[in-house]
């Protein structure tokens, strides 16, 4: 009988067996998407480690019920033939807790990379986003600011043709009123072209009074008005009893300011 207990705790265990026949399983990393290789390995080191603890608290378990066996077969010799029974049922337990871990872990390492995953693809859908929004911003600001520079060129280009003109006229002038300043040194000087430039003068003249002569007319006109509208405001305003002063020195300021317009 020792014998027998002898060579029963001797032979090895089968749900050892199984476990030193478990390969470790590399397909579950494929299941979740990681963004970097730290983080594959970083889980397959996890559950490799609580593989290892899951089959190191079986084994223990496993030797404590063979002693609790041991213990009842040594004080009761009927106990005997259940042993293999439960060894057996043992065996099925062990094979269908590993098989519900994995499923397990399988589920539970998706679940936790889709929930890694959907913020990730999130923020940079969101990056991508703001990222063309910017992009389209500067891109219209850039094709504002070059709207404005080309008109500021064609402004520029005007108003350097404009004074280039006014350069060349300014010019003509000067030259024409120096010839006209020059006493005559010969007789035989172009009289067509001296009368000419004073013909042109002339009108230059003319036009230039024209213009001031409309001018004047429009200042007069203008300060007529004012005169007469103060006029009119100083006849509709009401004297008062308790303000005559006040209404006195209003007309005196008034007719003050009609005198200076006129």
């Amino acid at each position: 009988m020792d014998d027998e207990l002898f060579m029963a705790d001797s032979s090895p265990s089968k749900p050892e067996e199984s476990l030193s026949s478990i390969p470790h399983n590399q397909s579950f990393t494929n299941l979740f998407y990681c963004p970097n290789s730290k983080t594959r390995v970083v889980a397959y080191c996890m559950l490799r480690s609580l593989l290892k603890r899951v089959a190191y608290k079986h084994s223990a378990y496993i030797k404590f019920r063979k002693c609790k066996v041991f213990l009842r077969w040594r004080y009761s010799t009927s106990i005997a033939s259940v042993y293999p029974l439960t060894e057996q049922k043992l065996n099925s337990m062990f094979s269908n807790f590993v098989t519900a871990v994995k499923t397990n872990l399988k589920r539970f390492l998706f679940i936790w990379a889709r929930k890694v995953r959907n913020p990730i693809q999130k923020l940079q859908s969101r990056h991508e986003y703001n990222k063309n929004r910017r992009e389209e911003a500067h891109s219209s600001q850039l094709a504002q600011m070059n709207k404005a520079l080309t008109q500021i060129l064609n402004k520029q280009s005007e108003l350097e043709k404009a004074i280039t003109m006014i350069a060349a006229k300014e010019k003509g002038y000067k030259e024409a009123i120096e010839e006209l300043n020059k006493p005559p040194q010969n007789d035989t000087i172009d009289l067509s072209r001296h009368e000419a430039l004073l013909r042109e003068l002339e009108s230059e003249n003319q036009n230039l009074r024209d213009k001031l002569e409309a001018v004047e007319n429009n200042v007069s006109g203008f300060i007529k008005e004012m005169s007469e509208l103060l006029e009119n405001d100083e006849d509709n305003s009401l004297p008062s009893d308790d303000d005559g002063l006040g209404d006195s020195q209003g007309k005196s300021t008034r007719k003050k300011r009609t005198n200076a317009l006129r």
